[in-house]
């Protein structure tokens, strides 16, 4: 689905990215971890083909990233930034349907795009705000809404027409149990309609949970991907974030639990 080769990032001379070079698979659920600045953000905008690279070379779907249309990039691959909020008003369900724009072509939304953006404003649980202006709800729930937006512009992907979610800290501004709700929704359709996922996260329990794979930056390299058992270990831990570790099997779930100290 994704192939990134080489890939560096320069800006003022300074390189925010250095010789990166992963493969994500069809169906792969990807978390991103480090810590601040160590290119997280810049490798999904680079992947977003909103920050040029330098060096290297990113295919998608087996094409040079760079030969797209934009046209036909939107409707294969969605996008969700770190700073999504709205300054001006606009009606909820009318942001999430901007998700459906590549679709629409800025005609009048079909019976199945406004059946799609009320799905996902139920499923993000803000359909009661669906008339009322994004700007008067709280910082999470506008979250919510954007969340749903991005979903429905990737909402059709399937096993034989595969699309792909980018996620800048999907999480923040979540409540605990929000968190889950969506990364559960999203586990789900990578797992059942092949979507793919790369995702920004800051939680090593929330990546162990739901990705499929993790890939730790540092500094702006690449340390090890691979999946989170592999991943996540008390070295690899300490050598990204400077932090000591134990990692347990959870109680409930097949998966990882780290406790740092």
């Amino acid at each position: 689905m994704v192939n990134v080769n080489n890939i560096t990032v320069c800006l003022n001379g300074k390189h925010l990215l250095k010789q990166v070079n992963f493969d994500v698979h069809q169906g792969d659920f990807m978390a991103i971890l480090g810590g601040n600045g160590a290119g997280k953000s810049t490798l999904l905008k680079t992947l977003a083909r909103s920050l040029p690279y330098c060096k290297g070379q990113i295919l998608f779907r087996g094409e040079n990233l760079a030969y797209w249309s934009q046209v036909e990039l939107s409707k294969y691959r969605a996008v969700l930034s770190q700073n999504t909020f709205l300054v001006f008003p606009m009606n909820v369900l009318d942001v999430v349907l901007l998700g459906r724009y590549p679709y629409t072509q800025g005609n009048k939304p079909k019976i199945k795009d406004v059946t799609i953006a009320y799905e996902l404003l139920d499923l993000m649980g803000v359909a009661k705000y669906a008339d009322e202006d994004i700007t008067c709800l709280s910082g999470g729930e506008q979250q919510r809404v954007h969340l749903a937006r991005v979903l429905a512009q990737v909402w059709e992907s399937s096993l034989a027409n595969p699309k792909l979610l980018l996620l800048d800290e999907p999480t923040s501004n979540l409540d605990i149990a929000y968190q889950h709700i969506l990364l559960e929704l999203v586990q789900d359709r990578v797992q059942k309609h092949g979507l793919t996922v790369l995702a920004v996260l800051h939680d090593m329990n929330l990546a162990a949970r739901y990705a499929t794979q993790i890939a730790l930056l540092k500094q702006g390299e690449l340390l090890t991907v691979g999946t989170p058992k592999e991943v996540l270990t008390p070295n690899s831990i300490h050598d990204t974030f400077g932090v000591s570790s134990i990692i347990q099997t959870h109680p409930i779930f097949d998966c990882l639990q780290v406790s740092t100290y």
